[in-house]
């Protein structure tokens, strides 16, 4: 495969905007003009554009290898519209390329990513390489877009995005040196405010720092902070931001502007963008589904052996199951979650939060004597077992309440307790019980 090196100059733009293409000999003028649109602002989807050399007009439909050689000069021009933008085309090189790198067009060098305007911003933009870094990275992802949308995650909502500096002012110096501690961030005891939320900025806005937020969110919590990423706005309820992104709120990367519009840490936001154009978030859902799995397994059944999680796992989550998976999964995941999880014996886990170690190990010597009769959740209830604990449904709950309120005169204290319990024994008989009333 043969690949052009092109630089592309903005006529008349001061200072200059360049870009440096590499793109397919043997692809047709129309992705030449598709590229100018992506990488020039000027250029809008529906202008015509002219590739002009030696004075003749190339039409879009024949093939760049048929023109252009090393060392040609060529215009783009728009004639299309009120003002005329032209493109200054310059074949830097025809190279042979064994591998697919270029099926892509993709941009290697630029200058001035974005008209600045004010002297400062030129300033800045001049001097900073991670903003043309970043630049290279957003044209690219532009072009990948046009070119294979497919090979990319689904674009956010960068508009959502709020400085981190932003969120942290929100809160005091004690507050800030309190998160700083609770998540090992370095700090400076004597630090001034705005000098120490630089210094958790800085933090913050590592890989490390990031990953190990992602890690602690629950599948709920995810999915919703997903679909403020992708949609710009929280799904619709009646909950304050902290209460759906409570994990999030509580390491101070989401927040609210004037407006009270829920916004996200901008670096957080550049991670997650990152993050899921490297293909991490497949494996990542499965792992959070089979950690649910455990939890839940453990606070219904009061433990989990792997026939109980693969079983879950096959039915909550049948597009994530594999055989292989399951079995890779349960010899990784219970370890991961060892400071909740306590091993009952070799190939059995219990929830100490939940049930002391006797307890669990009746419920299991139960479950093994009168064979695999359980009450198995779908996944919502799954994950609401896993999050919340035992619960009634909705409409029962609320028929339960009444009864116990009003008719057997129960303070609310004692209806939350009685409510609670209920719910505990109605998950655990489901184990003793049902083998019992199938004998008599």
């Amino acid at each position: 495969m043969n690949v052009y090196t092109i630089m592309l100059t903005l006529s008349r733009s001061n200072p200059q905007v360049i870009r440096e293409l590499k793109i397919r000999d043997n692809c047709p003028v129309s992705d030449l003009f598709d590229c100018v649109r992506c990488l020039f602002d000027v250029f809008p989807e529906t202008t015509v554009l002219h590739l002009v050399l030696e004075n003749q007009d190339i039409p879009a439909t024949h093939l760049l290898n048929g023109y252009l050689k090393t060392g040609d000069l060529a215009t783009i021009t728009d004639t299309s519209s009120a003002v005329s933008h032209v493109i200054h085309l310059e074949v830097l090189d025809l190279q042979k390329e064994a591998d697919d790198k270029h099926s892509v067009p993709q941009i290697t060098r630029l200058r001035t990513w974005q008209p600045p305007k004010t002297i400062r911003d030129f300033r800045s933009q001049a001097t900073s390489l991670d903003a043309c870094a970043q630049a290279q990275i957003h044209l690219n992802q532009k072009l990948r877009r046009q070119f294979d949308p497919d090979s990319l995650p689904p674009e956010l909502h960068k508009e959502i995005g709020i400085p981190l500096s932003r969120i942290l002012d929100l809160h005091t110096v004690a507050e800030l040196k309190d998160f700083a501690d609770a998540n090992d961030l370095f700090y400076y005891n004597g630090q001034r405010k705005s000098k120490l939320i630089e210094t958790l900025c800085d933090d913050m806005a590592e890989d490390s720092f990031c990953n190990t937020v992602l890690a602690g969110l629950s599948l709920a919590e995810y999915r919703t902070f997903r679909h403020l990423c992708m949609t710009g706005a929280l799904p619709d309820h009646k909950d304050y931001y902290w209460v759906v992104l409570p994990f999030l709120s509580q390491h101070y990367l989401v927040g609210t502007d004037y407006s009270g519009t829920v916004r996200v840490a901008s670096s957080f936001l550049d991670f997650y963008e990152q993050w899921l154009g490297e293909k991490h978030e497949e494996p990542y859902l499965i792992e959070r589904s089979y950690q649910t799995i455990l939890t839940a397994a453990c606070r219904l059944y009061g433990f989990v052996n792997e026939e109980l999680a693969d079983e879950l796992m096959k039915t909550c989550y049948p597009d994530l199951y594999g055989d292989e998976i399951t079995k890779t999964l349960w010899k990784t995941q219970p370890g991961l979650l060892k400071n909740s999880l306590k091993k009952l014996n070799s190939s059995v886990y219990f929830l100490p939060e939940e049930l002391d170690r006797g307890t669990a190990e009746s419920l299991n010597e139960s479950y093994e004597l009168y064979g695999r009769i359980h009450y198995v959740p779908d996944q919502t209830a799954l994950e609401m077992i896993s999050e919340h604990g035992y619960y009634f449904e909705p409409d029962a709950e609320t028929e339960l309440h009444e009864l116990l309120l009003y008719k057997f005169r129960c303070s609310p204290y004692h209806v939350s307790f009685i409510m609670n319990q209920l719910a505990l024994a109605c998950y655990h008989t489901s184990i003793l019980l049902f083998p019992v009333l199938w004998s008599t």
